[in-house]
């Protein structure tokens, strides 16, 4: 594992205007049921080509939530001849503002990857909930950037420390996310799982939202 995620950030929809409106569902077995709600939330609206986010505070929260408590990231690129490649990336703490950051090496795989298709995801997996950020990335080589994230974590990978002139920054622009919370207890979610497979039911075990950001 060559990589230390950083921070976490908001950003603009998908291309083209199209909208992604936030939407929840109660959780249902391994995935959403088929009945949904309403979302409170406003749709997305365009400014100068890019959507606007359509996350609330608490939205947000959560998913920032989901980043700290997980902790390692699954950064997902494009090879070059169409292959979707993951690696594991440890996330440094800090409150979820829309953009995700990783330190890299310049001359990395991932980054010509990136160079070369910039559509990336990154997915996180916690004792409380799963999460999926889809967006694009680019190569960020500012010194103070680096010098502004830096820290003991990243040491730890990267031996020749910041000052190493092959370190950069990898920033993925999040447009949309969607994420699974459990509202109960691993146990408790269980036994809901036992008693629906009994009976025929569907478990309500947390809810599954998707936002624009």
């Amino acid at each position: 594992m060559r990589g230390v995620a950083l921070r976490v950030a908001v950003a603009t929809g998908p291309p083209g205007g199209r909208s992604v409106p936030s939407s929840s569902s109660r959780l249902g077995g391994c995935g959403p049921s088929v009945a949904t709600t309403a979302s409170a939330v406003p749709r997305a609206t365009t400014r100068g080509g890019l959507l606007a986010t359509t996350a609330t505070k608490e939205e947000l929260e959560q998913i920032g939530k989901i980043i700290k408590d997980a902790r390692i990231g699954l950064l997902t690129t494009v090879s070059e001849d169409g292959r979707l490649v993951s690696r594991p990336l440890a996330t440094v703490e800090a409150e979820f503002d829309g953009d995700v950051w990783f330190f890299t090496y310049n001359d990395a795989d991932k980054v010509h990857q990136i160079q070369s298709d910039n559509h990336v995801n990154v997915a996180y997996e916690s004792g409380k909930g799963w999460l999926s950020i889809s967006g694009r990335a680019e190569l960020v080589q500012d010194r103070a950037k680096i010098d502004e994230y830096w820290t003991g974590g990243a040491q730890a990978w990267f031996e020749n420390g910041k000052d190493d002139p092959r370190i950069a920054l990898i920033k993925v622009h999040a447009e949309t996310a969607e994420y699974w919370t459990m509202t109960d207890p691993k146990p408790v979610a269980l036994i809901k799982g036992v008693k629906a497979a009994l009976t025929g039911g569907t478990p309500d075990i947390g809810d599954n939202n998707r936002v624009a950001l």
